[in-house]
């Protein structure tokens, strides 16, 4: 309740209307009352942004790419739905809580699956955020959603297959330097 009452505030009012008082004004409680449930409007806005990544798919196909392709994909279309909450991602640097962090570990289990190690994988990972992240900030904009969506799942078809293309020639590298 408290999660989307304030959810409804930037929605309506944007992240400048969104307070403790006026979230407690919306919710016909004092202010104070909300401290029993978030530490401040850090913790509030924390918890908004990972209960939208709640709303992200993630596929059951086995293959590590469209494991991968799709969750990306399913953020975008959830940031896209979420319009209003974009900027407050940006300003955040993404987000941190149990859906963030399990999502980023289907997509480390994915990249796993293709021999790719914890900090290859941690790279790939922040680059698809930002992609993400960034064409969500440019779709966030109605000027023409489907097209962007479109040009996004083309960037990360061309991400993934420059992280694989690289991930072979390095393993190419040392298997050369283990033979010289």
């Amino acid at each position: 309740m408290l999660i989307a009452a304030a959810t409804r505030l930037i929605t309506d009012h944007g992240a400048a209307g969104l307070s403790m008082r006026s979230l407690a004004a919306a919710l016909g409680v004092t202010p104070m009352a909300l401290y029993n449930h978030v530490r401040d409007k850090g913790e509030l806005i924390d918890a908004m942004l990972d209960d939208a990544l709640g709303r992200v798919e993630v596929p059951d196909d086995g293959d590590p790419v469209t494991v991968v392709r799709g969750i990306m994909l399913s953020t975008y279309d959830v940031l896209i739905g979420h319009r209003d909450l974009v900027p407050l991602y940006l300003e955040r640097r993404g987000a941190r809580g149990a859906n963030a962090i399990g999502l980023g570990e289907k997509i480390h289990e994915a990249l796993g699956g293709l021999g790719i190690d914890k900090d290859r994988a941690q790279r790939i990972l922040r680059a698809l955020i930002i992609q993400a992240l960034g064409f969500a900030a440019f779709g966030a904009v109605p000027s023409d959603p489907p097209a962007i969506r479109d040009v996004f799942g083309d960037s990360l078809d061309w991400t993934l297959n420059g992280a694989l293309r690289a991930d072979a020639r390095q393993v190419k590298d040392s298997e050369r330097a283990g033979h010289e």
